[in-house]
């Protein structure tokens, strides 16, 4: 599985209401979750399993909420222990900021870096130290690049992860909000517009390795304006080589997300 698109059908496979719904059935634990007068069915039953596993973690415990998941069968990867591990990650998310690209005709190919390098620069820009640098020259190298190995794998990780520590986030910042309102602030806090902003805002599209670099200049105009702040749709290009920048810088940072995970 080294692509987004069969790791996607799999995870959807596996999460799906019906498997779900089949480790609940499996532990005749049906009747004691399911007991309105509501008709039973696969939506409820994984709905209940998820607000268990959700009730385990918002309750600081999250080593119960896989003891539960394993109880009911579930396949759980335990060397993630804590959601210690994903706080990581959550301090390393904050709002995105809104900036325009720094002009650089000299822009860096990672690829023609020493990693050691681009760990130290790395680690300078998000205060955090990567203990496998292979996986810095793996997050920044989109599927057009020369590099064995893109980025999808880690961008799918990275979307997940940020998913979870956003939805904490607002769990225990908005208490008694709809959940209509979460996907609306999910949206916003997760768009392509707002992750590529974070990520050129630390100026980490200075490493990003596209393989289409040779093109780059007369496809983009790398703007300096220190006291505008804009969006990145708004910078006047937004297509590059039928790629949309903020996708391309958006779906960067989830994978650079993926790596600290």
């Amino acid at each position: 599985l080294d692509s987004e698109g069969p790791l996607t059908t799999r995870i959807q496979n596996e999460l799906g209401r019906s498997v779900i719904a089949s480790y609940l059935n499996s532990t005749g634990l049906t009747e004691n979750i399911c007991t309105s007068e509501r008709t039973y069915s696969d939506k409820r039953a994984s709905d209940a399993i998820r607000r268990v596993i959700g009730a385990a973690i918002v309750s600081r415990d999250p080593d119960n909420a896989i003891k539960v998941a394993e109880s009911l069968g579930m396949p759980i990867d335990t060397r993630v222990e804590t959601v210690g591990d994903i706080q990581t990650i959550y301090q390393f998310y904050r709002p995105a900021c809104r900036t325009r690209f720094i002009e650089n005709d000299s822009r860096r190919i990672i690829s023609d870096l020493d990693a050691a390098n681009i760990a130290i620069e790395v680690q300078r820009r998000t205060g955090y130290c990567f203990a496998d640098r292979d996986l810095l020259v793996q997050a920044p190298s989109h599927q057009s690049s020369s590099i064995d190995g893109s980025n999808k794998r880690l961008e799918l990780l990275g979307d997940v992860v940020l998913e979870f520590v956003v939805a904490l986030h607002y769990y225990h910042k908005y208490p008694g909000t709809p959940t209509n309102d979460f996907k609306s602030f999910k949206s916003s806090i997760l768009s392509n517009d707002a992750l590529g902003s974070l990520f050129a805002s630390l100026g980490l599209d200075t490493f990003l390795n596209t393989g289409l670099e040779d093109d780059a200049d007369s496809e983009i105009k790398w703007k300096e304006d220190a006291k505008t702040v804009v969006h990145l749709t708004n910078c006047g290009v937004t297509d590059w080589k039928g790629l949309r920048l903020d996708k391309v810088l958006g779906d960067t940072m989830e994978a650079l997300v993926g790596a600290i995970f």
